[in-house]
């Protein structure tokens, strides 16, 4: 008959939309664990940065201070002198050499720790947009379960069909 399909039609869109809300609730949980997965990986890989930036710093100020320790106490020259003097001297070169070889590991260890504090604003940021997309969809799904429910009770359920059922089960008791 026409009402038969009709609530074969209503059971069928209603399991539909229930699966439907379910689904988007599982694929905003995995974007969100997924991520917070990632963030920590991602954590530790900006600060591996910095760390090695931080090393080759120390590395490169290791090599002036010892240069100098070297060469510049035995032939009293220095950076501002070496600087300043338009002259051609091997161990200037070395001593200006190694101050721009410690600025550069300065300048790496600044972009570094720049570089990590963006990625990690920018990674919780990231974060926090997938959480409200699956706060979202559990509150979509939480919205639209209710009027799914009340269609089925409406067109689906019937105090007959409940008093069916209460028989059953009772029977389905006796021969347990």
């Amino acid at each position: 008959t026409q009402a038969q399909k009709n609530l074969d039609q209503q059971q069928s869109t209603l399991s539909q939309n229930l699966l439907t809300y379910q689904a988007s609730v599982d694929v905003a949980k995995k974007a969100v664990d997924d991520a917070t997965a990632n963030q920590v990986f991602s954590a530790k890989n900006y600060q591996t940065s910095v760390d090695t930036a931080k090393a080759n710093l120390v590395i490169a100020q290791r090599n002036y201070d010892n240069y100098c320790a070297l060469y510049c106490s035995a032939t009293g020259l220095n950076l501002n002198w070496c600087l300043q003097t338009p002259t051609y001297n091997s161990t200037c070169n070395q001593i200006v050499s190694l101050n721009d070889s410690v600025t550069t590991a300065k300048t790496a260890v600044d972009s570094a720790v720049q570089s990590q504090t963006a990625n990690l604003l920018k990674d919780s940021q990231s974060l926090d947009t997938l959480r409200n997309s699956y706060n979202s969809a559990l509150l979509n799904q939480k919205n639209n379960e209710r009027p799914l429910w009340d269609a089925f009770l409406k067109y689906v359920w019937s105090d007959r069909m409940g008093l069916i059922e209460l028989i059953m089960n009772i029977q389905e008791a006796k021969m347990w």
